[in-house]
């Protein structure tokens, strides 16, 4: 009987009735604020028009996050990952041509077997591609393969020949002073100053050294920033897509549309002005998932800080045609018009903006000064 009645509590203690009482808690509070906000209407068909907005913008936001995750992995994941996995196979080619000049030498064997199980741990990781990672990329994967492929690199150093050792810190110096960092141009500096004064163990601890610099350079600066930019990228997509579902079942979800085409305009225009692939391409994904997004939620609220100046009495006649609820507006192309600016123009969004910031703040210093 124990068992049965804890089994009927429901999940982590929510009983059915509770979360029936929940259910009607806020059907109830949907109700008031319906009658709040649409006093003139019908209850029952506001409700039916902010339900068919909420499928309508449920589904739109779902065919986004959707197409976003394929981005996401198909352009820029996979093929980060496939050049990963070249990598590893060049550096595997690479230890199995030293093995085979150093084979059977005690000392140098352990360092082969070492490298070549960092690299097994770095394929595998490289390769997997499971559902979970699909959904939820990054997480952390390509930066733990980067750096078993640093690691190997580096024990690499003692199979290879003197001569390339040379040849390497000859390269390397100036991939240092390039970094612009204090530690890698004293070390560059070094190397130009001693490489031929030093000994053969002492050459190949500089080499290992630089490559450490570099390798630290590269994953912190280059490869990590940029990942996490791309889970930063989501994240927004994720906070703008349901501000975008809530936004069109309070308004006219006819906003969002104008809004988001106008900011994916903005950013067609731009890429078609475009002659070279600059050198940051992996963040225009990024941009261009953004944009249509940015653009739908500024239309939005361009609108109704349009709605607010009028109020203030700060705009002429020319938005008269331009009022809140949009089911009032005298003059919808105006309005849908306005909201395609705001989308496609951000800089107009911030000067009404700004306009709006400068006109309560004078009035709340008026206001201070008078009862002062």
């Amino acid at each position: 009987m124990n068992v049965e009645r804890k089994k009927s509590a429901g999940w982590h203690g929510i009983t059915p009735e509770l979360l029936a009482l929940i259910v009607l808690a806020i059907l109830a509070i949907a109700v008031i604020l319906i009658l709040i906000y649409y006093p003139q209407e019908p209850p029952v068909s506001v409700l039916h028009r902010i339900l068919k907005s909420l499928f309508i913008a449920s589904t739109l936001a779902l065919i986004y996050t959707a197409g976003w995750m394929l981005v996401r992995w198909h352009l820029v994941a996979q093929p980060f990952r496939h050049s990963l996995l070249a990598e590893i196979d060049n550096l595997e080619a690479k230890l199995r041509i030293e093995n085979g000049h150093h084979k059977g030498d005690p000392r140098l064997e352990p360092i082969i077997t070492e490298a070549n199980g960092l690299l097994e741990k770095a394929k595998f990781m490289a390769g997997n591609d499971s559902l979970q990672d699909k959904l939820i990329w990054s997480q952390g994967d390509e930066e733990a393969v980067i750096q078993y492929i640093d690691s190997a690199n580096i024990m690499l150093v003692d199979l290879i020949p003197i001569d390339d050792v040379k040849i390497r810190l000859t390269t390397i110096e100036w991939e240092l002073r390039d970094t612009k960092q204090q530690q890698a141009t004293e070390l560059a500096e070094s190397i130009a100053a001693d490489i031929d004064c030093l000994q053969e163990d002492e050459l190949r601890a500089v080499l290992k050294e630089a490559l450490r610099i570099q390798d630290d350079y590269n994953l912190n600066s280059v490869t990590a920033p940029l990942i996490n930019w791309y889970n930063k990228t989501t994240w927004l997509i994720f906070v703008a897509l349901l501000l975008t579902i809530i936004l069109a079942a309070i308004g006219d979800p006819n906003l969002l549309l104008v809004g988001a085409t106008g900011g994916f305009l903005s950013r067609l225009t731009r890429a078609l002005k475009v002659e070279e692939i600059p050198g940051e391409y992996a963040l225009y994904w990024t941009s261009l998932a953004l944009s249509p997004l940015a653009g739908a939620l500024m239309g939005w609220s361009g609108i109704v800080l349009i709605v607010a100046l009028r109020s203030m009495g700060i705009l002429g006649t020319t938005f008269d045609g331009i009022s809140w609820p949009l089911s009032t507006a005298s003059d919808l192309p105006l309005v849908l018009g306005i909201a395609f600016l705001f989308g496609f123009s951000e800089r107009f969004f911030v000067r009404i903006a700004e306009s709006v910031e400068e006109h309560v703040t004078n009035a709340s210093a008026r206001t201070s000064e008078a009862s002062g």
